[in-house]
């Protein structure tokens, strides 16, 4: 018996049926390889942006560290008498991070700004809405972090550090609160930040 011959409508389906069949599956094998590429790349820049946040946040507690040992064994009568020197040396603490930190303050019991390091930051404004004032009256002597108030925020800061002055068993004596400039997260971020889709973000955990 003779072959039959292929006809022409399966030669003509087979022609475009087969390289479709390829071109899918090389796309979707391009697909898996780019969207692992993107796995891969995501958990580097996440990996340097957590390191890089990590050295910023220590620079705020250590300013904090700093406020509290130019504060040391003064009360809040002893340092409204030394309000000058204080504020010279809470200048001092944020002129050596400049890049870093934007305010440094301590705030009294009643919740008043006592004395800060910016000269344009206004004494004895209230303070009392700072989640680490609520957070040490209630003898959390823990770091709490923050994000800004919208006039702090205004005025390009990006994180806020507070702690209680009183040592952990002591009755609240008021807070001390670092205010790290948003500019220095986003200068950390930034080779990795200018990535295609990439976003960044500092989440507490409580979510």
């Amino acid at each position: 018996l003779m072959d039959q011959p292929i006809r022409p409508a399966v030669i003509l389906a087979a022609a475009i049926i087969l390289p479709a069949l390829l071109f899918i599956v090389l796309v979707r094998l391009e697909t898996v390889h780019r969207r692992d590429a993107l796995r891969q790349d995501g958990a580097v820049a996440t990996t340097i942006a957590r390191e890089q946040s990590l050295r910023i946040l220590e620079t705020g507690l250590l300013a904090l560290d700093r406020a509290e040992d130019a504060l040391a064994g003064l009360n809040w009568a002893q340092i409204q008498s030394r309000r000058g020197p204080i504020q010279s040396e809470l200048r001092r603490i944020e002129g050596a991070q400049a890049g870093t930190l934007a305010i440094l303050a301590a705030i009294r019991p009643d919740g008043r700004v006592a004395v800060t390091g910016g000269p344009d930051q206004a004494s004895n404004a209230d303070a009392s809405g700072f989640e680490a004032v609520r957070a040490a009256r209630e003898a959390n002597r823990a770091a709490v972090f923050e994000a800004p108030s919208r006039e702090l925020a205004a005025q390009g800061a990006g994180l806020v550090i507070g702690r209680g002055r009183a040592a952990e068993g002591r009755p609240y004596d008021g807070t001390l609160i670092a205010v790290l400039r948003a500019e220095a997260f986003f200068s950390a971020w930034g080779p990795e930040g200018r990535r295609p889709g990439a976003r960044f973000a500092l989440v507490r955990d409580d979510g």
